[in-house]
């Protein structure tokens, strides 16, 4: 009778003792870090996601329906499908737009000439793109050509013409930029458009530069245009079976400025002034929307002419 007393005494004491071997948070000894340097691993800003079960949900409404039109574009990076038939922003032609309005800032004193040095950049200043027009090691040679640039197309340039001295050259450390812009893709299409200005073809619009903006670039207002349908927009539409309002097209117009999209994938809008919009394209393409055109038509009547005014008997 002692002997079976003592052994369940020795039971229960056994399994009090594994009962405080457990952790109050329910973790055992074995699952705790063993080191200080296992602690050191431990990083509470990781969250590591189970990729493998992540599901990809196809498109709900789809259903094997192709649709019409298709989508908007958005942004720079958008492909060359992502458009829609009645996006005005986005026609195909350049030809399907004319000029409404012009709206110049004539307070701007834009575009200057500025020389700027690496003393001219401190703090948090943000980046900017810039085109390369040219470099020299003569700094007056630059700035004849800026001179020049500005004389006979301030009216066409609306960006600064920026001397830049980089004293880690070895040579040709004076250079003239043309800037700033907010991406590589409107960097490059002002490229384009300022080589086919002033018939210049070395100027490289494949290398973007990519500096520091100082304090002296204050980006002024841009001029804008109120554009509208053309004529070529009108007849074309009138001819498929859209069932639009010419009539309400023709009222139709839209605002546009310095650096945005407009016409087909890859153009923007690079400059606007007394004689109209240029619109430039990645591939290089520099086009022109003039101020004046004919005045546009859309019943599509021809006016009589003068037998069928006056018929003979």
């Amino acid at each position: 009778m002692i002997h079976k007393r003592l052994t369940q005494t020795l039971f229960f004491t056994w399994i009090l003792f594994i009962s405080f071997y457990i952790h109050a948070d329910g973790m055992l000894e074995e699952d705790m870090p063993q080191s200080t340097d296992d602690m050191s691993e431990l990083d509470d800003s990781m969250i590591e996601l189970d990729l493998d079960n992540q599901k990809i949900y196809s498109d709900p409404f789809k259903r094997g329906i192709t649709r019409s039109p298709v989508y908007a574009t958005f942004g720079e990076e958008s492909n060359n499908d992502a458009r829609r038939i009645d996006d005005m922003r986005h026609l195909l032609d350049l030809r399907y737009y004319r000029v409404v309005s012009l709206i110049e800032d004539n307070e701007t004193d834009m575009p200057k000439i500025l020389q700027l040095n690496p003393d001219d950049f401190f703090g948090d200043e943000h980046q900017g793109y810039y085109v390369k027009v040219d470099s020299n090691q003569d700094l007056s040679a630059i700035q004849t050509l800026a001179k020049n640039l500005m004389v006979n197309y301030k009216k066409d340039l609306n960006r600064y013409l920026i001397i830049r001295f980089n004293d880690k050259q070895t040579q040709n450390n004076y250079s003239l930029e043309y800037g700033p812009f907010r991406t590589k893709e409107i960097t490059a299409t002002h490229c384009h458009y300022l080589s086919a200005l002033v018939k210049n073809k070395n100027i490289s619009c494949d290398k973007i530069l990519f500096h520091f903006v100082s304090d002296q670039e204050v980006m002024a207002q841009q001029n804008t245009a109120i554009i509208g349908l053309s004529q070529f927009a009108l007849l074309d539409i009138k001819d498929k079976p859209y069932g639009f309002s010419l009539e309400k097209l023709r009222k139709m117009t839209l605002e546009v400025t310095v650096d945005e999209m407009l016409g087909p994938y890859g153009f923007h809008v690079t400059n606007i002034n007394e004689k109209g919009i240029s619109v430039t394209g990645l591939s290089g393409d520099a086009m022109f929307i003039p101020v004046s055109t004919f005045p546009i038509n859309i019943d599509g009547s021809e006016a009589p002419t003068q037998n069928s005014a006056n018929p003979v008997n």
